[in-house]
């Protein structure tokens, strides 16, 4: 399920090219988008938990920091969950190059 996944993902990015670069400073010390194909953080994570041990409703008490990635550098990261039942996809983006919208758009054309 990963490799077809991160296959979804190469294709997904060329027309999303933005999310695989980097924000560097430019000599006046504003953001800039670096498209210098440096790619996507990509995590995969394999917990030995059952859906129902989850609590969804109160998230810090089970899964606190777990479901969505911290974004170490780039644009974007995406770290993958396989559970036993299935599969969850959570993502972590620099709202400086994307809004929300636009990282639906992706997600749709990468997970459609």
């Amino acid at each position: 399920m990963v490799g077809v996944l991160k296959k979804a993902m190469v294709q997904a990015l060329v027309p999303y090219h933005g999310f695989a670069g980097e924000v560097a400073g430019n000599s006046v010390g504003e953001p800039e988008l670096l498209c210098n194909n440096r790619g996507v953080d990509f995590m995969e994570a394999y917990p030995d938990a059952k859906p129902q041990d989850l609590s969804l409703y109160n998230p810090n008490d089970s899964i606190e920091g777990k479901l969505v990635p911290k974004k170490p550098r780039g644009v974007l990261c995406v770290q993958v969950i396989e559970l036993k039942c299935g599969v969850v996809v959570g993502c972590t983006f620099d709202h400086r190059i994307a809004d929300t919208y636009s990282v639906s758009m992706f997600l749709v054309n990468f997970m459609g």
